[in-house]
């Protein structure tokens, strides 16, 4: 403290310095400490950016804006670079650094000026990184169209130059993209590939792994595969409980968490998120780990029997996002709090929230999500004083194309059985027995003995009593793919 500026300055660059070279590697927030309070405060960013992401791989994002405020804050000071591949890498490292922060807007932007400076100094190795951080920067932005283009386009690169991290980056980039565009087939296959890449045999596996075996989890869930999807989900978990880091833990248990609620095993869906570190998801910040599971945990309670308090947590994710700006998987917590206000009889709301979290899967371009919520647009009309049952009978023909399309079997089954129920009710006992034996295939194929008794006895069940409403204008199963009327979106 008693020194001059100009001394002060050195002696931070000196310490800096002999880190830098030390034999033992000292961490990058200490390096860049001593040099953004040197005399070369430029050779801070590096670290900076470097400490950011290993905030982000312990999902510590508060730490992570902080680094990348700092970054911007330097980069802010510093006179402009004069040459080509100084530009990129400094604009890489400013969009790292925005994206930190929370500026999304100027993140791409300096993402889209190292584009074309890499184009035009034809510097495949940065324009590889370019690709790298634009995926990023649009999966952040919710525009996982954009971000698997990019992503594809990095792959390409690492490819062609054999660079193992950008692989890494790629392949788990585009599996979590391609569960978001509702391509679970190619989900699978990306993030096996990553997996085989991680566990050559005398490597140390990747942080990131941890990560790759949820998204894994949930993929095989959308298809059905239940053991598998248990299996890698665990797997994460457990590799998370390895590096005993609590807030690394609880974002490996969401995707198990997930997979269970994509199988209705509500209890032991709720058993995992009663088993949380409470640490990491406490009400003082609201953190994207708390969005993912907060959602989830309304749900749950809902389907457990108290929709009310369900509605009243998902009410309040929503509120973050709106807050926040939050775009990745915005319409999950939507969907949830339309099947919670179902369960509390609020068909009014419940038709509001399904329509808006229709729209946000459309504009995402998130197949599935778009799928489940015409199914639950259909069972909400249905309850309604008088339904329309043409539309309800659009609807779910409309989620029955899109799931089959993408094969999320679980769900087709679901929308199926929904037919068989409408069918049943128009007597169109013949279009009734097909959707039926539809569904118990599916469920007997997938190993959900849960749901194909439910199914199973339900046919004589729900005649007794239940009123044949005569005169129903349907069009039946089999309709073809042409009819506008059928489509409208919903549809092809």
């Amino acid at each position: 403290a008693g020194l001059s500026r100009a001394r002060r300055q050195y002696a931070h660059r000196c310490v800096a310095e002999i880190f830098e070279n030390a034999l033992i590697p000292v961490d990058a927030a200490t390096l860049a400490h001593h040099y953004s309070r040197s005399d070369q405060a430029i050779k801070a960013l590096p670290y900076l950016t470097q400490a950011g992401e290993q905030a982000l791989r312990i999902h510590s994002y508060q730490e992570a804006r902080q680094f990348g405020s700092q970054a911007v804050s330097l980069l802010g000071r510093q006179a402009g670079p004069k040459h080509h591949q100084e530009r990129i890498d400094l604009n890489l490292q400013l969009a790292q650094a925005y994206a930190f922060s929370g500026d999304l807007a100027r993140a791409q932007e300096m993402i889209e000026q190292a584009e074309q400076l890499a184009a035009q100094s034809e510097d495949k190795e940065r324009l590889g990184r370019v690709f790298r951080r634009a995926a990023q920067v649009y999966w952040l932005r919710s525009n996982p169209k954009a971000a698997n283009d990019y992503a594809h386009r990095a792959l390409r690169v690492a490819e062609d130059q054999n660079r193992v991290g950008m692989l890494r980056a790629a392949l788990r980039m585009l599996g979590r993209t391609s569960i978001a565009l509702a391509a679970f087939d190619d989900a699978i296959a990306y993030l096996l590939r990553y997996i085989e890449l991680e566990e050559r045999p005398g490597l140390h596996y990747h942080p990131n792994l941890l990560v790759v075996y949820g998204y894994l989890g949930v993929a095989y869930a959308r298809v059905g595969s239940w053991e598998r999807a248990v299996e890698a989900a665990e797997r994460g978990v457990a590799l998370a409980k390895e590096q005993g880091v609590l807030s690394t833990i609880a974002f490996a248990m969401a995707p198990l968490a997930y997979v269970h609620a994509a199988a209705h095993h509500w209890e032991a869906c709720q058993e995992i998120l009663d088993a949380l570190p409470e640490q990491n998801i406490a009400p003082s910040e609201f953190t994207p780990l708390r969005f993912i599971l907060n959602g989830l945990r309304g749900l749950v309670t809902a389907k457990l029997g108290d929709p009310a308090d369900g509605v009243l947590t998902i009410r309040q994710t929503l509120e973050w996002v709106s807050e926040n700006g939050s775009q990745v998987f915005h319409y999950l917590p939507r969907i949830f709090l339309a099947e919670s206000l179902l369960l509390s009889n609020d068909l009014s709301e419940a038709l509001s929230e399904a329509q808006k979290a229709l729209e946000s899967a459309r504009e995402e371009g998130n197949r599935w999500a778009e799928g489940v919520t015409l199914r639950l647009l259909a069972e909400i009309t249905s309850r309604t004083e008088k339904p329309d049952w043409l539309t309800v009978e659009k609807y779910l023909l409309g989620s029955t194309r899109i799931l089959r399309r993408i094969r999320a079997r679980p769900d087709l089954a679901r929308t199926y059985l929904a037919l068989r129920r409408l069918y049943d009710r128009a007597g169109q006992t013949a279009w009734a027995v097909d959707c039926h034996f539809r569904a118990i295939t599916i469920y007997d194929e997938l190993g959900m003995p849960d749901e194909l008794r439910i199914a199973q006895g339900q046919a004589a069940g729900e005649r007794k009593g239940a009123v044949l409403i005569l005169g129903m204008d349907l069009r039946g199963p089999d309709i073809g793919k042409n009819d506008p009327a059928s489509q409208e979106k919903a549809g092809d």
